[in-house]
């Protein structure tokens, strides 16, 4: 699926950072349900991948 750049599908909801217990918001992608405890929030997103 092609995007125009800066476009992007974002989901909005209610769950927990499976790392750090933060909350999250917003997702650019919709959770799978049997994956909930894999969700991280940017932060630890973004230091997992550091």
């Amino acid at each position: 699926m092609a995007y125009e750049q800066g476009e992007r599908k974002m989901f909005q909801g209610d769950w927990k950072c499976g790392k750090c217990g933060g909350d999250i918001k917003e997702l650019p992608f919709e959770p799978d349900p049997a994956r909930m405890d894999q969700l991280t929030c940017r932060d630890c997103f973004k230091k997992s991948r550091a």
